[in-house]
C-alpha cells in the first residue's frame, strides 16, 4: 500500500514469525494512526501494510501452548483480522526483545483499533440521523398511510380469495397467490423498518402496536422460510387489519 509521508507513532526492529518456514525473521515494524506495516530493516520498501480498520484484535502470546507452538516468548504479540480480500481470519505474530516493548506495541495498537471502531460507530449514527428525519415525515404523511392501508386491505382480500379457491399446489393460480404472499410480506417488513428507523428504537418498541406488527412480520417470514412460499402466511399478517 501507499504509506506516503505518514508520521510514525512507533518504530522498531522486531522479529516476525513465518509459520510456513517455522522461523523468526528481523523486520522493521512501523505504526501510524491508520496502519501498521513492516519492511526489511535494511531497505525502505514495505513488505506489507495492515490497515488498523481491518484488524480487530491484538494480544500478547503468554499462554503456554501458544508459546510452545510458536516458539515465542512472553514478549510476543499477535495481530488478527481480515485484511484486503481475505475471507478468513489472518494473523501476524511479532516478537520483541523486551516484555515492556511488547506491552507498548499492544497498548498503542489496541488504542487505535478501539478508536477506529468508535469513530465508525459514530459515523453510522450520524448517517442514521440524516435519514431519520425524512422517514419520520414519511410516517406522518397522509398519502403514505393510505398506501399502507390499501396494501393491508389487498393482502386481506388475497388471503380470503386463496382460502376460497384453494388452488392446487404447483398450479398457476397457486403461484400467483404465492407471489402475492411474498410481496405483501416484503412490503409489510419495509413498513416496519421505516417505522423503526423513523421513530427511533426507544419510541418504536414503547408502542405495543409496533410490537404486534413486527411479531406478525417475523412470524410470516419464518413460515415462508420453513414451509415455502405456498404456505398461508397471509392469515397471520392480515390480522393487523383489525
Amino acid at each position: 500500500g501507499n504509506t506516503g509521508n505518514a508520521a510514525y507513532e512507533m518504530k522498531g526492529l522486531l522479529f516476525k514469525h513465518r509459520p510456513k518456514y517455522k522461523e523468526w525473521v528481523p523486520r522493521e515494524v512501523l505504526l501510524t494512526s491508520e496502519w501498521v506495516g513492516y519492511r526489511h530493516f535494511e531497505t525502505t520498501e514495505m513488505l506489507e501494510v495492515l490497515p488498523l480498520s481491518e484488524l480487530y484484535s491484538v494480544q500478547k502470546e503468554e499462554e503456554a501452548e501458544l508459546v510452545e507452538e510458536l516458539g515465542a516468548r512472553p514478549a510476543s504479540f499477535t495481530l488478527t483480522g481480515k485484511v484486503g480480500s481475505s475471507l478468513e481470519d489472518c494473523s501476524w505474530t511479532f516478537k520483541c526483545e523486551r516484555d515492556t516493548e511488547a506491552n507498548a506495541w499492544v497498548a498503542k495498537i489496541q488504542h487505535h483499533i478501539l478508536r477506529i471502531e468508535k469513530e465508525a460507530g459514530e459515523g453510522w449514527k450520524r448517517q442514521l440521523k440524516t435519514i431519520r428525519t425524512p422517514l419520520k415525515k414519511l410516517n406522518s404523511w397522509h398519502f403514505y398511510k393510505q398506501i399502507v392501508v390499501l396494501m393491508v386491505t389487498l393482502s386481506f382480500v388475497a388471503n380470503i380469495l386463496e382460502f376460497e379457491f384453494l388452488p392446487e399446489e404447483g398450479s398457476w393460480l397457486a403461484q400467483i397467490f404465492a407471489l402475492c404472499d411474498v410481496g405483501f410480506t416484503s412490503f409489510h417488513a419495509l413498513v416496519v423498518l421505516i417505522s423503526l428507523v423513523g421513530q427511533g428504537r426507544r419510541q418504536f418498541f414503547a408502542d405495543p402496536w409496533n410490537l404486534w406488527e413486527i411479531s406478525a412480520v417475523v412470524s410470516s417470514g419464518v413460515v415462508l422460510l420453513i414451509r415455502g412460499p405456498y404456505s398461508t402466511t397471509g392469515s397471520i399478517r392480515t390480522i393487523r387489519v383489525f
